[in-house]
């Protein structure tokens, strides 16, 4: 179980990497979908209300292993990931086994192509319970000013 102890301060999302890659997720989600589901006054404030969403975000670095290298709370709750867990977490753990081909194959039809809406599949946590994403926004990570890519999943209650 995901303890208060177990969520990020608001310290640590105050730090460079959560700013900016709330800022990535919002722009890169802007350019490929509708307007963003949080409002926000700037990009602490984004950060922060990004993290306590009531829906899940989450996104992967575009290694040849991919992991996850952002999980808001709802997202680290439904993993079951503690704080030390975070950063260690790949892509192939968090699926059933004989669907890590097909998720990594669907990852790098996103990261060329852009994204896809209405996705539904089946994800594992890090204790082996099950859970559905329905309905979700999948897009690549792009940016102009750091070129980064991933890929970035959310689960919209909007």
């Amino acid at each position: 179980m995901i303890t208060q102890d177990d969520m990020l301060s608001m310290e640590e999302l105050s730090t460079g990497f959560y700013v900016q890659h709330s800022q990535l997720i919002y722009e890169s989600f802007t350019n490929n979908f509708i307007e963003f589901p949080i409002h926000f006054s700037d990009p602490l404030d984004l950060a922060l209300k990004l993290y306590h969403a009531p829906f899940l975000v989450f996104s992967i670095d575009n290694s040849e292993t991919p992991k996850y290298n952002y999980l808001n709370n709802r997202a680290q709750q439904a993993f079951e990931l503690k704080r030390d867990q975070l950063n260690n977490f790949l892509l192939k753990d968090s699926v059933p086994e004989q669907l890590q081909s097909n998720l990594l194959g669907f990852t790098k039809h996103i990261q060329e192509t852009g994204k896809f809406a209405n996705y539904n599949g089946l994800r594992v946590s890090i204790h082996g319970n099950q859970f559905r994403l329905n309905n979700a926004y999948v897009w690549a990570l792009t940016s102009q000013k750091t070129y980064y890519k991933g890929v970035c999943w959310m689960e919209p209650l909007f």
